[in-house]
């Protein structure tokens, strides 16, 4: 079985689904990741350039540590919404590319109504290009910032959750550790 994971940024792999890749690849699956933005306004301290090097350092070592392989799309952090809104052709046919050279069963995204404007582009950007292949995928959302529970519009309509046992979730802190600018406060 294979899947295929498209995040906005560095660290939403990690934060969103760590646990669920980790056993997915415990058992047996093919796991790869997308990284949709190059992550250069992360930081009003940081200049963008040496910021996008460093969050590719720390993803480079997040993928390292899971045995898992990475595209990178760098498309400008914070232009995902209104890419997926204007003009999302460019977008479009880098991730139909992915769909078609990869053929997984699972397609993993940031939920719809999460709120920073490069999950939700995102969302917008993989679902129209999982309809567009043609493809039989399983897409599922996963939750990065937006909390389960919510009521009334705003509510996720599917919300998956996985048990993580503590020797999982003591993985997943580790492949976390990678992302050192995270815990400097350059979000």
């Amino acid at each position: 079985m294979k899947a295929l994971f498209f995040e906005p940024h560095d660290d939403d792999l990690i934060i969103g689904a760590g646990g669920t890749v980790i056993q997915m690849l415990e058992q047996g699956w093919e796991v790869r990741t997308v990284q949709m933005t190059d992550c250069r306004h992360g930081s009003t301290e940081i200049d963008p350039e040496e910021l996008v090097k460093i969050r590719k350092e720390e993803k480079e070592g997040e993928i390292e540590f899971l045995g898992i392989e990475c595209d990178f799309l760098d498309f400008e952090d914070g232009s995902l919404r209104e890419l997926a809104e204007e003009n999302p052709e460019k977008a479009l046919e880098e991730i139909k590319n992915r769909l078609q050279d990869f053929r997984p069963d699972v397609v993993f995204m940031p939920g719809l109504d999460e709120g920073h404007p490069d999950h939700r582009g995102t969302h917008l950007l993989v679902s129209q290009a999982v309809d567009e292949t043609g493809l039989e995928v399983l897409k599922i959302s996963y939750l990065v910032w937006q909390l389960p529970f919510l009521e009334g519009e705003n509510r996720i309509e599917k919300v998956l959750e996985v048990e993580v046992g503590e020797e999982v979730y003591e993985e997943k802190l580790h492949g976390s550790n990678n992302e050192i600018s995270e815990a400097l406060g350059m979000s």
